[in-house]
């Protein structure tokens, strides 16, 4: 083994050093891992070769990887200077691809069968472009596919990609090439690591072992629990990838870090026992449903459906909701309902469900609370929501901020809307330019949040900042789109 010291090339003059060197080697088998989660288990073997090492196996999934068909496909022929020398004419051929984001992240197209080739690739003029459901353009990209990783808010997008070839045969045998869309995951997923195969089924994880020089040690890795990869909106076919490390430094891990590959299998599907009776449930949930949401519309009236649903918590949300929504609301009507919606939920409960659900993965009836929890939260934001309009310093208003922070996390959506017009209300503006700023560092920034931190600027007497924010309105938000 060798070590090869050189000066950098600005440096004219000698240079002393005094260096103490380490050689270390831990070897995984195989190096690059691809786990199918249908075998619901895989293994790893490393061996430490100098000396011995203390390895922290960590293996964490932080992308998922979706494959798209196209959806319609064009070939036609270029404009007169799209002609070779020799007269020959260029054709091109137009992919469309859709996909949907259901949150904000990072994304990455790519083509694996042109990827990375340029001049060695046959086909010429290799261009993608991405457009939202509004046909505004968004990102492009060529064949190096790793250098156009863009964040994409929530939305339908298309994308167009375009080839170029002077043989119609050629651009005719591409026409079903598939798209590989890279998705950075909100919160990346770990494997559970275990030392023996026995342990896999209900023993303990490894964290941290030991290993001697020249001996092999084998490291057994579970599938992931549905739940978690229904959380993260995760299905059938769907690739995740990542990496795995064996150090604990942070420094190490992002230079020697190894390839991960997790493919999803076959979901279970639960099925209960009376089809007929599921159905019948159904069909009831549906058209009460249907019946409260014609309520907004005025195709019936609160009061013909107050015998038939007067006590269902679906019925006085919807009530509720409706006067939130009234420019002539009363916060007396609104309290009332309020009330009611509470008497039927308990607020500890839910709480103290929460925190066994923290604890147990699988806790009997679950779906129940967690459909309590989002209409007691509901409930929370309406009533807080009439209060903001009416009586914006109550007390009442301040007991509702204490409650939605029991019951939510901090990075929640709905809590940070809450604050943030609770800090408006109170007077807060220099919290409310504070959230609204972290807001945008972690979300692409919006016109609305950026006229807002303005009016919060003019509150809090900081004029120079506000007029450069609102100068800056002109070219950070363009009124023009760029062609389809």
């Amino acid at each position: 083994m060798e070590l090869c010291l050189s000066l950098y090339w600005s440096e004219l003059r000698d240079v002393t050093l005094s260096l103490e060197v380490l050689f270390r080697c831990v070897h995984p088998s195989p190096s690059c891992l691809t786990f199918n989660s249908s075998n619901m288990w895989t293994s790893v073997d490393v061996t430490g070769f100098m000396r011995e090492e203390e390895v922290f196996p960590e293996f964490k999934l932080t992308h998922r990887i979706v494959y798209k068909r196209p959806t319609s496909h064009k070939i036609s022929p270029l404009g007169s200077r799209d002609v070779l020398p020799s007269g020959v004419q260029i054709y091109q051929l137009v992919l469309s691809y859709m996909f949907q984001l259901n949150q904000t992240t990072e994304v990455r197209p790519e083509f694996p069968l042109m990827s990375d080739l340029l001049y060695e690739n046959p086909y010429s003029g290799q261009l993608w472009m991405v457009f939202n459901c509004n046909k505004q353009y968004k990102c492009a990209g060529d064949s190096y596919s790793r250098q156009y990783t863009t964040k994409l808010d929530k939305d339908d997008y298309i994308l167009r990609l375009q080839v170029c070839h002077s043989k119609l045969s050629e651009l005719k045998k591409l026409t079903d090439m598939p798209l590989c869309l890279h998705s950075k995951l909100s919160s990346s997923l770990s494997l559970e690591v275990t030392a023996s195969r026995y342990d896999l089924m209900s023993g303990p994880t490894v964290t941290k072992k030991t290993l001697r020089p020249g001996i092999s040690t084998r490291f057994y890795l579970r599938s992931l629990p549905e739940d978690k990869l229904a959380k993260c909106g995760i299905d059938q076919g769907h690739f995740l990838s990542g990496h795995f490390t064996f150090s604990k430094c942070d420094k190490v891990k992002k230079k020697v870090a190894y390839e991960l590959k997790y493919i999803v299998g076959p979901q279970k599907s639960a099925r209960s026992p009376s089809v007929s009776t599921e159905k019948k449930l159904y069909t009831n949930d549906s058209l009460k449903e249907f019946k409260i949401n014609s309520m907004r519309y005025g195709v019936l009236t609160s009061d013909e459906l107050e015998d038939e649903y007067g006590d269902d918590i679906s019925f006085l949300l919807a009530k509720l909701r409706m006067l939130s929504e009234s420019e002539m609301c009363s916060y007396s009507n609104a309290e009332a309902l309020a009330a009611s919606i509470y008497a039927k939920i308990d607020l500890n409960e839910i709480l103290a469900q929460l925190r066994i659900q923290e604890q147990f993965s699988h806790v009997p009836g679950r779906e129940c609370f967690e459909e309590q929890k989002r209409q007691l939260v509901e409930c929370l934001t309406l009533e807080g929501s009439i209060l903001f309009k009416e009586q914006p310093s109550s007390d009442r208003l301040k007991a509702i901020y204490v409650d939605l922070h029991k019951l939510l996390d901090k990075k929640d959506k709905v809590l940070k809307e809450f604050k943030m017009k609770y800090a408006e209300a109170m007077g807060h503006f220099a919290t409310l330019a504070k959230m609204i700023e972290e807001e945008m560092s972690v979300n692409r920034a919006s016109r609305d949040l950026d006229e807002k931190l303005i009016q919060c600027y003019r509150q809090l007497e900081c004029k120079e900042y506000a007029n450069l924010l609102e100068h800056n309105l002109t070219w950070k938000y363009p009124p023009d789109f760029v062609s389809f």
